[in-house]
């Protein structure tokens, strides 16, 4: 981003909220803070999440069904670039629609390309020696620009779908919004614009993907973690196509959510910062100054052996455990910590339920605070629906018994595996 919109951004201590914070004069049109914050609330967890959920339900099964997968068994070399051109691409329509790969053919491949360049570009790499980092960089800003062009030309108001939300140049009522609100403060431009978007995708695709992908290796390759999977999924949903599921009841799954909170404690790994601008804060016997800037790492709390349950080892926490995140009233064991206080049953039913009471200093893959990952109600439904999507309508065979994620990505998120994760997939008989 050039340094007239970095100004902009500089200069903004007005917070994220309606009313400013004491003692900032800023303009209102300059609040760049509160008009990102109030874009992402609306949209990943107010009006705007409904129907971002279902038109990400009917893409990918769209998109799935485009790839004509038949009862027989077809071998794929990649199971992370399956997800990323298929799972990534009915994502970032979901957010910025279709018109955004229309006009930029290459668009996909060269996003996924900036994602392994971003721990090279994050540490000032010299682009003398690392020149495809920043030559993708500039392509995607001017990819961008393309398509503000296109959208600008071809959208009106009668273009908005019936869900008051998406449309087909751009997208969502999110993207709209910022067009109306950046634009309009001092040094925001079109290439100031791309900057942002750039880290908009980013931050939509480079962890919910993923994590989506890592949630659904992990119940293929259990056959009895799949197996109930199915069967919960047919005790609650029946015979009914999974675009007719209801995300609402999904999200009510103790064992989807269990899957895929798991599979955030084992693998994200972010640093979340924590800074008081206008005060300095007591931490016990130390201060941090105002202005100051903290780091926090989920690493060294996701894989806690004090405060984690292993059943006495046989579930370490470098491992995946599908039932960590699980009370069970007739297992006096279960539950998430080696804390009895916290082994409790959250559900009047007297069934096993999933709950995070009492994990917010131990389990942080959003970060925390103000600043809390604004997508992660819509990251948890991307996820889960996928999971029950892939287990409804196919198997699939993972060839390798095991996963290892690189660390160039060490606090920013998920990292891809080092390997291709080879698998074969078919379609379910009568499904």
């Amino acid at each position: 981003m050039h340094e007239r919109a970095l100004a902009t951004y500089k200069a903004d201590d007005s917070g994220p909220f309606l009313k400013h914070f004491p003692g900032s004069n800023v303009m209102e049109k300059n609040r760049i803070d509160h008009v990102t914050h109030e874009g992402f609330k609306r949209a990943f967890s107010g009006p705007g999440l409904a129907p971002m959920t279902q038109r990400y339900m009917r893409i990918l099964e769209q998109k799935l069904d485009e790839l004509d997968l038949s009862t027989e068994w077809m071998s794929v070399p990649d199971l992370t670039q399956f997800f990323r051109m298929v799972h990534g691409a009915s994502l970032l329509e979901v957010v910025f629609g279709p018109s955004l790969t229309r006009v930029n053919p290459t668009f996909m491949q060269d996003i996924w390309q900036f994602d392994d360049s971003v721990p090279l570009l994050s540490r000032l790499a010299p682009s003398i020696l690392f020149p495809e980092a920043y030559r993708v960089r500039k392509s995607l800003h001017s990819q961008f620009k393309r398509w503000y062009a296109y959208a600008r030309e071809h959208f009106s108001e009668t273009c908005i779908d019936e869900d008051g939300d998406g449309d087909p140049f751009w997208g969502s009522e999110l993207i709209r919004y910022q067009q109306r609100a950046y634009l309009q403060a001092d040094g925001i431009d079109d290439d100031a614009l791309a900057a942002a978007d750039l880290a908009l995708v980013w931050g939509t695709l480079g962890n919910a993907i993923p994590t989506t992908m890592l949630s659904v290796y992990h119940v293929f390759k259990d056959a009895s973690l799949l197996q109930r999977v199915r069967n919960n999924l047919e005790d609650a949903f029946g015979d009914i196509l999974a675009s007719e599921i209801d995300p609402s009841q999904l999200v009510q799954d103790p064992l989807l959510s269990s899957v895929y909170a798991e599979t955030l404690r084992l693998y994200v790994n972010v640093c979340v910062m924590l800074s008081s601008p206008h005060a300095d804060v007591s931490l016990g016997r130390w201060w941090m100054p105002k202005g100051a800037v903290g780091l926090v790492h989920s690493g060294i709390t996701h894989r806690d052996e004090i405060f984690w349950n292993t059943k006495d080892g046989v579930h370490p926490v470098s491992s995946f455990w599908a039932d960590r995140f699980i009370t069970d009233p007739e297992d006096p064991d279960s539950g998430p910590t080696r804390d009895p206080a916290l082994r409790h049953n959250h559900d009047a039913t007297g069934k096993p339920s999933f709950s995070l009471r009492g994990l917010e200093a131990s389990w942080m893959p959003y970060g925390g605070g103000n600043a809390i990952c604004p997508g992660r109600l819509l990251a948890k439904r991307v996820t889960l629906f996928t999971i029950a999507l892939m287990v409804k309508k196919f198997d699939i065979e993972i060839s390798s018994d095991s996963i290892q994620l690189g660390s160039l990505k060490f606090g920013m998120g998920v990292d891809k595996p080092k390997k291709p994760i080879p698998f074969r997939i078919r379609k379910r008989a009568g499904v």
